[in-house]
């Protein structure tokens, strides 16, 4: 009877919560979007950028565009280039150019993280939501940090439960993985894992 009770409490529990929706719209490929804000998925129109491949975008808890990356360029929400928003070392033909994350603790500061190819850099560009009238902008003194001088063209991030971020990478022409934590105060030292093949 217990576990009836226990299996109906959280089920109550799990209809009463909302997702967050930072990743509710997203800009790819040539001029495409997609607005997840809908019930039906509905195409967007506007967007300035043209890809073949690594891409990211991201919005506020709401749902609403804030920019969007090809890895060398970024868009505001409005489609225009952001201040200082060129010049980023992605590549258009890097798996995973661009990844966007959030500094933890913040609303208006993200890292986007972008990889050259072949065995080119990993370098952090970061944005501040509160510049240029609050349609952001690229902080100039951090454009294109060197995080990693040689990885191979995959990345990823994800979240903690203490609000930390984890961003995993590949080291080029090794079998070294990287693990960078993020917190309120920055990335931290790295973690090297040796594991697996050589890529």
């Amino acid at each position: 009877m217990r576990y009836l009770q226990l299996t109906f409490f959280f089920m109550f529990i799990t209809l009463h919560c909302f997702a967050q929706k930072q990743n509710n719209i997203w800009c790819f490929g040539d001029n495409a979007g997609l607005n997840f804000n809908t019930t039906t998925p509905t195409v967007l129109t506007g967007s300035q950028m043209s890809t073949n491949e690594g891409c990211a975008s991201t919005s506020d808890s709401l749902g609403n565009l804030l920019f969007y990356t090809d890895g060398i360029s970024v868009w505001n929400k409005t489609h225009a280039v952001m201040p200082n928003g060129t010049g980023l070392l992605g590549s258009a033909s890097t798996t995973q150019s661009a990844l966007i994350v959030p500094q933890p603790g913040s609303t208006t500061l993200y890292y986007i993280f972008t990889i050259g190819e072949l065995g080119g850099s990993m370098n952090y560009t970061m944005v501040d939501m509160t510049l240029a009238g609050g349609n952001g902008g690229v902080v100039a003194s951090s454009k294109n940090t060197v995080l990693h001088p040689l990885v191979a063209e995959k990345q990823c991030a994800f979240m903690r439960c203490d609000g930390s971020i984890w961003l995993i990478s590949h080291e080029w022409n090794t079998n070294n993985f990287f693990a960078d934590l993020i917190t309120p105060t920055g990335i931290n030292s790295t973690v090297v894992s040796a594991v697996g093949v050589v890529h």
